[in-house]
């Protein structure tokens, strides 16, 4: 998802690294990381789907030090899971950072900008 929303933004050629909520930080693309949230309950419910459906695993994941980390061999695995939710909501995610673009380059209030649905996975446009 990172990826995806870093490419558009780089699209409409937005300075990556100036966030809004996230602070600049050396070398964080923090915007991408910004507009990345609303979408997040998209990855989290492909978890919930996925531990339920018995497709993700404890036994996948690593632990090292205080962090659990996805096991190499599995990756192509899981990123092919998260792809297909990604690509299912991709005109969503373009249609979101369009509504942005077009609203930061008008100097609107936060309040008119662009909302993603969930439930829906539509966007609103106040």
């Amino acid at each position: 998802m990172f990826n995806f929303i870093d490419c558009i933004l780089s699209v409409y050629d937005f300075d990556v690294y100036r966030g809004v909520l996230h602070t600049d930080f050396y070398m964080r693309k923090s915007l991408v990381c910004d507009l990345m949230e609303p979408f997040r309950p998209i990855i989290d419910w492909r978890v919930r789907k996925g531990i339920n459906l018995g497709q993700f695993n404890k036994e996948d994941f690593t632990l090292i030090g205080h962090q659990w980390q996805l096991e190499y061999k599995k990756a192509n695995l899981y990123s092919m899971i998260f792809l297909e939710d990604l690509l299912e909501n991709k005109d969503s995610i373009f249609l979101y950072l369009r509504g942005y673009y077009r609203a930061f380059m008008k100097g609107k209030n936060a309040s008119e900008f662009p909302i993603f649905d969930m439930k829906s996975k539509s966007i609103s446009l106040p």
